[in-house]
């Protein structure tokens, strides 16, 4: 298993909901590049096909099973992509937040 791997693919469906269509719609072609296996590629597969959404009731199974297996990767992801990770979730629920009409600002 590579857990960095894991991490990369689920930080750039983060980032980009045309990155998504495509793991929903060929997963072999939009994750080919990287080293996943064959779990962690049904896993992203399964959450791109569910919807990527962080929080409220519309978040898939797939998307909690990815939150535990990078949770379960502790010390295996690199510092780089954590941090990439942490920003694209970051920005991933400022943006849910803005579409239901809540500043981010006023939960501090």
């Amino acid at each position: 298993m590579s857990a960095d791997a894991l991490a990369q693919a689920f930080t750039r469906m983060l980032a980009s909901e045309e990155y998504v269509s495509r793991v929903a719609e060929d997963p072999g072609a939009a994750l080919g590049d990287l080293d996943l296996t064959e779990h962690e590629t049904g896993l992203l597969t399964d959450a791109a096909r569910e919807g990527v959404t962080l929080m409220g009731d519309d978040e898939g199974m797939a998307m909690k099973r990815i939150g535990a297996e990078l949770q379960g990767a502790h010390g295996q992801i690199s510092e780089e992509t954590q941090a990439e990770l942490t920003r694209a979730v970051q920005e991933r629920m400022k943006a849910q937040l803005a579409r239901i009409n809540i500043d981010p600002q006023m939960l501090k």
